[in-house]
């Protein structure tokens, strides 16, 4: 019969009987000693046990280079999550920091215009339809403009189709007034796509500039208006049978000015081809 005892592990001898295998589980890695006497048919048990030295290597999920390798891991993750919420903090700032900044210019400046117009008509008579006039005009900046701004802050229309939606609304408000026809044409696929707050507000203050420019300076009778979804971007396409004007020069108004700025933020390709009575046609590629 057997007897046996790795040091270290087991506090005292294992009877094993005639079996001749000793089985153990979860040791730690490092070196043991395995102890181990017998015993004759009589009983007498030898006194000179039998020593066997055993270096137990540690599997590589155990070694002193993996578990660093896993530390840096997790603080390189937790590193990466920090940063992301850091910058998904800072690009929602910057997002009300431009809002802010349009209410300041664009709203702010019309309502002070609005007061200038108030204080005319109220001291000037004759012109005081003008003024008022003006004060109408104004007003309904004011409201257009605050109207874009609770849209695009609502994340409900992050959605593409709502963006289309309120493409095509202002599309045929803006062009029938004008009575100009025109085609408005999108892939289906769009519908289900989402935009980021940032770039479905510069996309459409871009369509809308392009169509408001499009509507007082072109003189145009027809006008086709496409979006397309191609695999990995969006291109938006705008042309016109107008006048058209000379794209390299520059002008007093901020409407091209803005539409680059826009275009430049939101990482996109704008291509704008004009000429004397050859119309004018833009497009917008980006990815959503």
């Amino acid at each position: 019969r057997f007897k046996y005892k790795l040091e270290g592990v087991d506090s005292d001898w294992i009877e094993a009987g005639a079996r001749r295998i000793a089985y153990y589980n979860n040791i730690r890695p490092g070196s043991y000693h395995f102890h181990v006497i017998a015993c004759n048919n009589d009983g007498v048990w030898n006194e000179k046990r039998a020593i066997a030295g055993i270096i137990l290597l540690p599997h590589f999920w155990q070694t002193w280079w993996f578990k660093t390798l896993m530390v840096l891991t997790v603080a390189g993750i937790i590193y990466g999550i920090y940063r992301y919420r850091l910058q998904q903090v800072l690009r929602l700032q910057n997002i009300r920091n431009r809002i802010a900044a349009d209410l300041h210019d664009d709203i702010g400046s019309t309502l002070n215009s609005i007061s200038v117009y108030s204080e005319v008509a109220k001291n000037d008579p004759e012109q005081r339809n003008i003024s008022l006039s003006m004060i109408g005009e104004s007003s309904r900046k004011v409201i257009d403009a605050m109207s874009d701004i609770v849209w695009t802050i609502n994340p409900d229309n992050d959605n593409f189709e709502k963006v289309i939606l309120r493409m095509r609304s202002l599309a045929y408000n803006l062009l029938r007034a004008k009575k100009i026809e025109f085609t408005f044409k999108v892939d289906e696929s769009l519908s289900q796509l989402k935009l980021s707050l940032e770039k479905r507000r510069n996309f459409f203050l871009i369509f809308k500039e392009t169509i408001n420019n499009l509507v007082k300076y072109s003189s145009a009778k027809r006008v086709q208006i496409l979006l397309v979804h191609h695999s990995n971007s969006i291109t938006l396409f705008v042309r016109d049978d107008g006048t058209g004007f000379d794209a390299t020069k520059k002008y007093n108004g901020n409407g091209l000015t803005n539409i680059r700025k826009r275009a430049k933020e939101m990482n996109a390709q704008l291509h704008i081809e004009s000429g004397e009575d050859i119309g004018t046609s833009t497009q917008l590629i980006f990815t959503p």
